[in-house]
């Protein structure tokens, strides 16, 4: 693609090693030539991935740009139902509307995980540390940092992986750990593994429980679609309590150049 002028990788991953949350994300942050059409790259972004054979559900997110913006609307309720059902309207009503696209509801952003409990007598015997187990989980999920290497005069992690990560509870339980006497037992042997659903990330305002629904735009008229928005949430029979705030933000930012973040969320894992 001849309009980008520069991407990003980012993959995430926990820097406690009792905490391994495996590659819970990866960005993909592409700068575009400011002398194109920025939405025209932004369609061509959404095709190709639409286009991409992976099980995770790719998300484009508009980071900045020429007339780029944000759309958020923000719910609140009593209790977290209400909540719930509250979030679910907005984002059907916004997916409803031409030119508000991605949507994303945070209270269904839940993400299945992998919980390791670690057996610290069970493990002591076999000569290892909880925070030992917790390394070594980490590492089947995010590899092993090797040193670093200059590429284009920027300093990179170079990172080792000696097997696919684990994609399943059984995957991971039957994770090689090695003892200080050499010996090889599967994490089963020291630990449990859970299988959960993290809960989304919800916040409070003067008390009340909070999210956002939020939408990136597509259209280059940012004020009919707000408009659009406002009377789509006007009409909602919301339920009580549950009132809502709009706009959160429809800024319009002016930068040099646009990005987007690509986002890909597998399973995570983490280890106690």
């Amino acid at each position: 693609m001849a309009w980008v002028d520069d991407y990003q990788v980012s993959v995430g991953g926990s820097a406690n090693p009792m905490t391994a949350a495996g590659t819970d994300r990866i960005s993909y942050t592409v700068t575009a030539d400011p002398d194109t059409d920025q939405l025209r790259n932004r369609e061509v972004l959404r095709e190709e991935f639409a286009a991409l054979d992976t099980e995770y559900e790719p998300r484009l997110d508009a980071s900045g740009g020429m007339g780029g913006s944000a759309l958020e609307v923000r719910v609140m309720a009593e209790d977290q139902a209400a909540l719930a059902e509250a979030a679910d309207m907005v984002e059907e009503a916004l997916r409803g509307i031409d030119g508000a696209d991605d949507v994303v509801n945070g209270v269904s952003a839940s993400q299945a995980a992998l919980e390791v409990h670690v057996d610290a007598e069970e493990a002591a015997e076999l000569g290892l540390s909880e925070a030992a187990v917790g390394q070594a989980v980490a590492a089947a999920f995010d590899g092993q940092r090797a040193g670093t290497a200059t590429v284009d005069d920027v300093r990179r992690d170079v990172v080792v992986l000696v097997d696919e990560a684990p994609e399943s509870r059984e995957e991971l339980e039957d994770l090689t750990l090695t003892t200080p006497t050499g010996r090889e037992v599967s994490l089963d042997r020291v630990a449990d593994v859970e299988e959960v659903v993290q809960p989304p990330e919800l916040t409070r305002i003067d008390g009340v429980t909070s999210t956002t629904v939020s939408a990136s735009p597509t259209a280059s008229d940012l004020g009919a679609v707000s408009a659009e928005i406002g009377q789509a949430l006007d009409e909602l029979d919301l339920p009580s309590g549950a009132p809502l705030r709009w706009p959160v933000s429809a800024r319009t930012r002016r930068r040099a150049s646009c990005s987007w973040s690509w986002r890909c969320s597998p399973p995570s894992s983490s280890a106690t």
